[in-house]
């Protein structure tokens, strides 16, 4: 039995005596620190790069500008509508109605 397990053991240790340095792939080294100094842009960091491009900049202050205009000359038209008497509606097949428009106080 001991000269079986000797056996085992010779023949395990004569198989690492063929055994040779690995070698590792080219430049393995250089892909390895380059994929560490690998910066990884947060959703945040992409986000403020869209906005800060020029056209995209110009589209939303532009739209910005458009929108605020269009509040405004609403703003205009409702304090002019407000300030006009109210008006009488008549329909041939009906009889005269006067409606009276009354806004809210600003």
């Amino acid at each position: 039995m001991k000269s079986n397990i000797q056996s085992k053991i010779d023949v395990t240790l004569d198989s690492v005596n063929d055994a040779v340095r690995a070698e590792p792939k080219p430049f393995l080294f250089t892909r390895i620190m380059a994929r560490l100094e690998e910066v990884k842009e947060t959703y945040w960091e992409r986000i403020g790069k869209l906005f800060s491009r020029p056209s995209i900049a110009i589209v939303g202050l532009s739209l910005m500008l458009v929108l605020n205009a269009a509040v405004i000359f609403i703003n205009i038209n409702r304090a002019k509508n407000a300030s006009q008497p109210a008006e009488l509606v008549t329909s041939g097949d009906l009889p005269s109605v006067a409606i009276t428009i009354q806004n809210p106080q600003p």
